[in-house]
């Protein structure tokens, strides 16, 4: 009889439902609380009584520590081309420039290293690495709620600098899936201070709450992501429509802009150092108690380029007349730089000597010293630009909209985007 049956369904349903009622709810999250067990976390996590570092990882992901050395949190494989220059930037390599203390008084350190994951040593060929390489992997880092970034601090021993990890059963229990918090940990300064230049925080994503993984969708512990001045890790793009539809807009006008990345209308701003010249003496700092390179930090408008969305170099590659390119929002970065007075070439800084001294011959000097490259003795100032793609930063309340391209003044230049004379003078016509 179905409607029997159906009365006894409710009715099971009911009883089931009776033990988890409203209050006994609230008790049980009390008792939880009170106990200081996070529930959010593994329950396996909770039951951890020592932590010993990656081994006690292994013991049930296995392959995990393998998969974090082959990826670029750990070998930093794109910081490497052309013997370790980093990025698009000019004056830094990372083989000079590890890390270490700058200022003993005030325990300031410095340093690419102090972002690496792997304990100290300079990351190595991962089918070389020892099991020493492998125990001084940092997991908490990324994956601990709760971790005490202050213990990573550089501290010499035995005459070698090493990086000191949080490694306390507190950290080790609050081990889970990566958060915003623990991905911006290291990844924060240089989106926003320091050079990408869009304040993630900003970021309508961010203040929702999403986690990074959400976008760049992990797998095996390499993560998909690519702009012109990085390399990818992952062929897998990280793309709005994973999440978005083709056409999001209620307006099909706006649908028909297939040309233009959505970032284009949502990434209006951009910001953090804009400029910066190292070919001066420093500046102190009585904060850091170190001397500090002449810098610019301001927000501004993005500038726009065609992009075919895989070429890398200083400058966004692309076309109007490539049906791969779109039109898409970058930050432009100015700086000056020194360069060998005969063969022209950028020269490396020691920024270890620069920052402690704020003599530029002598961190060049320095530089050239320590990495063996070529150096006649003599540098002469040059100017660079390079440009980095607005990824993050994504705003709808503040969107573009047509006015703010489609009038004489607006915030795109069609004639220089390719556009032709007639067509460049018929698109700034106000909406």
């Amino acid at each position: 009889m179905p409607g029997m049956r159906g009365l006894l369904c409710s009715l099971c349903l009911f009883v089931l439902a009776f033990p988890f009622s409203p209050m006994e709810t609230s008790a049980q999250d009390h008792q939880e609380k009170a106990s200081g067990i996070d529930y959010t976390r593994p329950a396996e996590h909770q039951e951890l009584e020592e932590y010993e570092g990656p081994s006690t990882c292994a013991d049930c992901h296995e392959g995990a520590v393998d998969e974090v050395m082959r990826s670029t949190h750990y070998t930093w494989k794109p910081k490497w081309v052309g013997g370790g220059k980093y990025s698009a930037l000019q004056m830094s390599a990372v083989p000079i420039n590890w890390f270490g203390v700058l200022n003993e008084q005030k325990q300031t350190a410095g340093g690419c290293g102090q972002c690496h994951l792997g304990g100290g040593p300079l990351p190595k060929d991962p089918t070389k690495a020892t099991e020493s390489d492998r125990e001084k992997i940092d997991c908490l880092i990324c994956h601990a709620g709760t971790y005490d970034t202050k213990v990573r601090s550089p501290k010499k021993v035995s005459g070698t600098w090493v990086l000191p990890q949080d490694r306390s059963i507190e950290a080790a229990r609050s081990a889970g899936r990566t958060t915003q918090d623990t991905c911006l940990r290291c990844h924060y300064v240089p989106l926003s201070g320091y050079k990408r230049g869009a304040d993630l925080k900003e970021d309508v994503h961010y203040k929702r709450g999403l986690s990074c993984t959400r976008c760049h969708r992990v797998e095996g512990h390499r993560f998909p992501g690519f702009g012109p001045t990085i390399t990818r890790e992952a062929d897998k793009r990280v793309r709005c429509v994973d999440c978005h539809d083709i056409t999001p807009h209620k307006s099909e006008a706006l649908n028909l802009h297939r040309r233009v990345d959505c970032r284009t209308c949502h990434a209006v701003e951009a910001g953090g150092i804009v400029y910066k010249n190292g070919t001066r003496d420093g500046i102190w700092d009585e904060k850091s108690g170190t001397y500090k390179f002449h810098t610019k930090m301001e927000k501004r408008k993005p500038s726009y380029f065609w992009y075919d969305g895989f070429s890398r170099g200083p400058v966004p590659k692309g076309s109007i007349d490539d049906p791969g390119s779109r039109i898409q929002p970058f930050k432009k970065f100015s700086g000056v730089a020194p360069v060998d007075a005969e063969t022209g070439d950028f020269l490396w800084l020691k920024l270890g000597v620069f920052a402690k001294t704020g003599d530029v011959k002598r961190a060049v000097q320095a530089g050239a010293e320590e990495s063996g490259r070529p150096y006649s003795g003599s540098w002469s100032p040059k100017e660079y630009d390079l440009y980095f793609q607005l990824s993050h930063g994504i705003t709808k309340e503040h969107a573009l909209r047509c006015r703010d391209c489609h009038q004489p003044e607006g915030v795109l230049n069609f004639k220089a985007l390719g556009y032709t004379e007639a067509r460049a003078k018929k698109l700034s016509e106000r909406r």
